[in-house]
């Protein structure tokens, strides 16, 4: 196993154990915040960060938002 896969392996159990800290000291209920919590918190930042990203790929890239289905 080299270096960085063990760094991962202490990083993954870190957060595990800050996660189960704040359960147990503050005695509520572990919230599972799905895989896409950050893209939903700073919905605009991403958008952003992707127009550029794609614009860095030589894409041309216009947004409109979606029409809301009746």
């Amino acid at each position: 196993m080299r270096r960085g896969e063990k760094r991962a392996v202490i990083a993954v159990a870190r957060t595990i154990l800050q996660a189960a800290w704040h359960v147990l000291s503050k005695g509520e209920e572990y919230k599972e915040r799905g895989g896409n919590y950050f893209d939903r918190l700073g919905g605009e930042q991403t958008k952003n960060q992707l127009i550029r990203r794609l614009e860095r790929l030589g894409y041309e890239v216009e947004i409109k938002p979606k029409q809301a289905t009746v």
